[in-house]
């Protein structure tokens, strides 16, 4: 058997976003769902 674990971390934005400060908050939202415990999604949602 093979033992797997997968985390995730996604972010969202209204508007128009800045594609690299939503590749930053996922970044941030993936090292929490691991943090918590792993096999886990975390979406950060923000508003600009």
């Amino acid at each position: 058997d093979i033992a797997l674990s997968l985390s995730i971390g996604a972010a969202m934005f209204n508007g128009h976003p800045d594609y690299e400060r939503l590749i930053q908050i996922a970044d941030e939202a993936l090292y929490i769902a691991k943090r918590r415990g792993r096999n886990r999604v975390e979406l950060w949602k923000a508003s600009l």
